[in-house]
């Protein structure tokens, strides 16, 4: 499901003739530690919510390829950059809305 955001998605926008491939990505902040193990880039499946004038951004449960019920929860993808091999709570991260 990653993969078709980010990959097949946007290509099947461009080909439809849209002027706006990807989904809007906005700044938001870390609810909770999230770990990255060998700080690959990552995407991870998350809940974007509104706490008074900030947007905190937390994992939406398990992750991994053929874990669907972690994707069912979220409303964005979380960008963890390459070389990050944690992120603390409270710092700021990218991330990809899914719906809206």
């Amino acid at each position: 499901m990653v993969a078709f955001e980010l990959l097949v998605r946007p290509a099947v926008r461009v080909l439809a003739g849209h002027t706006r491939s990807g989904r809007p990505e906005l700044v938001a902040v870390v609810g909770k530690a999230i770990r990255n193990p060998g700080g690959v880039l990552n995407f991870l499946r998350g809940r974007v919510e509104k706490d008074g004038g900030d947007l905190i951004a937390r994992p939406s449960g398990v992750q991994g390829a053929g874990i669907l019920s972690s994707f069912a929860g979220a409303n964005a993808l979380i960008v963890v950059p390459e070389g990050t091999e944690e992120v603390q709570a409270g710092a700021p991260v990218r991330v990809r809305l899914l719906s809206g």
